[in-house]
C-alpha cells in the first residue's frame, strides 16, 4: 500500500461515514481471512467450567457456524464504523483506518472498504486524513483499535446523568501526561495537553464549559520549551511531561497555573533503575597518563557550548560533577585528583595543557566502559555533560489563563526538591495541595540514604509586568566620576564561588573566572581574560550589568585613571 494511495469510496455509504471521510479517493479495498481473532489467547483455565480463553471465546466465522481456528479467540465480529490499524510490528500506530463497508464472501474471505488516514475528525479536532502518507507492505495484518485514536483515545461521559453515553474527545489529552481539573463551576473544565501538530506548544482550555470543549481543536496556551537568552544550544534530548493543577480550593488567582515536571526520560516507561538514555551515544576517551580523566562528547545539546548563556548539566549516576573550568593554561586543571569533576575548554590549553578549544573533560572513577549518559537510575556511574536548558529536569509553573504565551513570559521554574537534573525516576509527578500553597514531589535518594515525599512551599505567583525575564535583565547603575575616569563593573553570584571582590571571585557562571561589564550589546558580560571594556566616566556615567532575575548579585566598581586602578567595596544588586 503506497503513501496517499486511494480509490473512490463506495457511493452507498451512510452519511455518518461520509462525514468521517468516506468520500472522494480516500478509500482502499482489502481482503482479510477472518473476523478479528487473537492469535495468542490466554491459556489459563480461569473461565466458567475450567475453560481457557480460546474455548470460552472461540474464533468463529461471521455467522458463528464454524470454528476458524481452535487456538484463537474472538470477542465480537468486525462492524462497519470500527477503527483498525496495521499490525506489522504489533504496536503500529502510523495509520488508522475506518471500516466503511464489509462484504462476507466466505468463512475465509471478507472484503473491506477502509477509509484511510483516520478520515475526517468532527469539528476538525485533528487534521483530515493525517496519516494517509504512511506505507504498508502487501500481506500485512490488521488489528482492532479504539475509535478516534491517535496513538491513544480519549472518551468521556457525564457521570451525573444516568442516561449518558460515552462520547469521544480529542486524543491530545492522553498523548502526554497532561492534566484536567474542575473549573470555577461544575460545568467548566481546565484541561492542558499538547498541540499534536506543533509539539513545541501546550494547548487546551482554561475554565470554559465542558460542552464547548468536547472533540474540539485545542487552542495553544503556552510554549513548551522556552529559551533562555535566545540560545538554541540547550539540551535537545527527550523530555517528559507530568502535570498537575488540583488546587481546587485556591483563590481564583492561583487557579490559573499548572505545574509540570520535565523528566529527562524517554516516552517508554519502565520504572525506577531502568537505564535510559536521553538520546544518542556519547564517546568517552581516556586521557593518556590518567586513570579516570576522559574527554567526552555531547550528542544531547542543540548546538555548541554557549557558556555565557547556558550552564552545563553535569552528573554521573548519583554523583554531581563539580565544574572546575577556568582560564588557567599553565597546568592541568582536571586530573585524577579532582574526582567527580568536569571542565570545558573555551580556549586551547584550558582544562588540560594539550586541549583544543571546545574540548570537554570529566574526571569520574568507575566510568570505564560507559558510552552514554544514563537517566532514571543512580547505580551506574555514567558521565553526562551537556548544555542546560531552562526546563530540562525542572518543574515548570505555567499560567494558562491568558492569550498564547509564545516565549514563556508567564512561566517560572520551581524547586525539584533535592533531585538533580536527570535523577527523576519515571512517573515522578508533582501534586498540588487543594489551597495551592504546597507542592508535594518525590525526593529520590536524599544524601544517598533514602527516598521521601517532600513538601515545597509555593511562593506567590506574581502578576505579569513589563519586564522580560526569559534572559538576562539589564540593570543600569549610575556611577559618579571625575575627569579622566573610566569604569567597569565586575559581578558574580555566591552560588558560583567567592564574592569577596578579589581577582579570584565574582563568577557570573560556574566557570571560575570573573565576569565584567561590556560596552557591547552583543555580550551579557566579558570574561576577565577577554580584553577589558571601560566606560568613559569623567562627569558620571551609566554602566550596565546583565543580571539573572530573582538572584542576588555581588559586584565591585573598577575605576582607572591614568595608571591608577581603584576597586570599590563589594556591593549587592537584585533584579526581581
Amino acid at each position: 500500500m503506497a503513501a496517499n494511495e486511494g480509490y473512490a469510496c463506495p457511493t452507498s455509504l451512510p452519511q455518518y461515514l461520509v462525514n468521517l471521510g468516506g468520500s472522494g479517493s480516500h478509500c482502499i479495498q482489502v481482503q482479510v481471512s477472518s473476523e478479528p481473532c487473537s492469535h495468542t489467547p490466554g491459556t489459563a483455565n480461569i473461565y466458567p467450567g475450567g475453560q481457557n480463553e480460546a474455548r470460552q471465546f472461540p474464533c468463529t466465522s461471521t455467522d458463528g457456524m464454524a470454528i476458524v481456528n481452535t487456538g484463537w479467540s474472538k470477542l465480537q465480529n468486525l462492524a462497519v464504523g470500527d477503527w483498525v490499524r496495521p499490525n506489522e510490528t504489533y504496536s503500529d500506530y502510523d495509520e488508522t483506518f475506518i471500516v466503511a463497508q464489509k462484504d462476507v464472501i466466505s468463512t475465509s474471505q471478507i472484503n473491506l472498504w477502509l477509509i484511510r488516514g483516520g478520515g475526517i475528525w468532527p469539528n476538525a479536532a485533528q487534521p483530515p486524513y493525517a496519516t494517509i502518507g504512511s506505507t504498508h507492505p502487501d500481506g500485512m495484518s490488521l488489528a482492532m483499535t479504539a475509535n478516534f485514536i491517535v496513538g491513544a483515545a480519549n472518551w468521556m461521559m457525564d457521570a451525573t446523568n444516568p442516561t449518558a453515553t460515552w462520547v469521544p474527545d480529542n486524543p491530545a489529552y492522553v498523548l502526554v501526561h497532561g492534566t484536567q481539573s474542575l473549573g470555577s463551576n461544575a460545568s467548566n473544565r481546565t484541561a492542558v495537553a499538547i498541540d499534536l501538530q506543533n509539539q513545541s506548544e501546550y494547548a487546551g482550555f482554561f475554565d470554559s464549559p465542558i460542552t464547548q470543549q468536547i472533540m474540539q481543536p485545542l487552542p495553544d496556551l503556552t510554549v513548551r520549551n522556552p529559551l533562555w537568552a535566545g540560545s538554541t544550544a540547550g539540551y535537545a534530548g527527550v523530555l517528559q511531561d507530568y502535570m498537575d493543577n488540583e488546587q481546587l480550593a485556591a483563590p481564583a488567582w492561583d487557579r490559573r497555573w499548572v505545574v509540570n515536571y520535565r523528566h529527562l526520560n524517554p516516552a517508554s516507561g519502565n520504572g525506577p533503575e531502568y537505564r535510559t538514555s536521553p538520546g544518542g551515544t556519547d564517546a568517552l576517551t581516556l586521557v593518556p597518563g590518567t586513570s579516570h580523566v576522559y574527554q567526552i562528547s555531547d550528542p544531547y545539546s542543540g548546538g555548541p557550548a554557549d557558556p555565557k548563556n547556558l550552564p552545563f548539566v553535569l552528573f554521573a549516576g548519583r554523583f554531581l560533577l563539580s565544574d572546575v573550568s577556568s582560564p588557567v593554561t599553565s597546568v592541568n586543571t582536571i586530573t585524577d585528583a579532582a574526582n567527580f569533576a568536569a571542565c570545558y575548554a573555551i580556549h586551547a590549553g584550558e582544562c588540560r595543557t594539550n586541549s583544543a578549544a571546545g574540548n570537554r573533560y570529566v574526571s569520574v572513577p568507575f566510568a570505564q566502559g560507559e558510552n552514554q549518559c544514563l537517566t532514571n537510575q543512580y547505580e551506574e556511574v555514567a558521565p553526562c555533560f551537556f548544555n542546560a536548558s531552562p526546563n530540562a529536569g525542572k518543574i515548570q509553573q505555567m499560567d494558562v489563563s491568558g492569550k498564547f504565551d509564545a516565549s514563556g513570559l508567564r512561566q517560572r521554574m520551581l524547586s525539584t526538591a533535592f533531585t538533580g537534573i536527570g535523577g527523576q525516576y519515571q512517573y515522578s509527578e508533582p501534586k498540588v495541595s487543594p489551597d495551592g500553597a504546597w507542592m508535594f514531589v518525590p525526593c529520590w535518594w536524599l544524601n544517598g540514604v533514602r527516598s521521601e515525599v517532600c513538601a515545597v512551599s509555593l511562593p506567590f505567583f506574581p502578576p505579569q509586568d513589563s519586564t522580560v525575564r526569559t534572559g538576562y535583565v539589564p540593570y543600569d547603575l549610575n556611577v559618579s566620576g571625575s575627569a579622566g575616569d573610566q569604569v567597569r563593573i565586575c559581578w558574580g553570584y555566591a552560588e558560583n564561588g567567592p564574592v569577596d571582590g578579589s581577582q579570584n571571585s565574582l563568577y557570573p557562571t560556574t566557570r571560575q573566572e570573573q565576569g565584567c561589564s561590556s560596552t557591547s550589546s552583543t555580550a551579557p558580560f566579558l570574561w576577565a581574560s577577554e580584553p577589558a571594556q571601560y566606560t568613559a566616566c569623567s562627569g558620571g556615567c551609566r554602566v550596565r550589568m546583565n543580571l539573572i532575575p530573582g538572584r542576588v548579585a555581588y559586584y565591585v566598581i573598577e575605576r582607572i585613571n591614568g595608571g591608577s586602578l581603584k576597586t570599590s567595596p563589594v556591593m549587592v544588586a537584585v533584579e526581581p
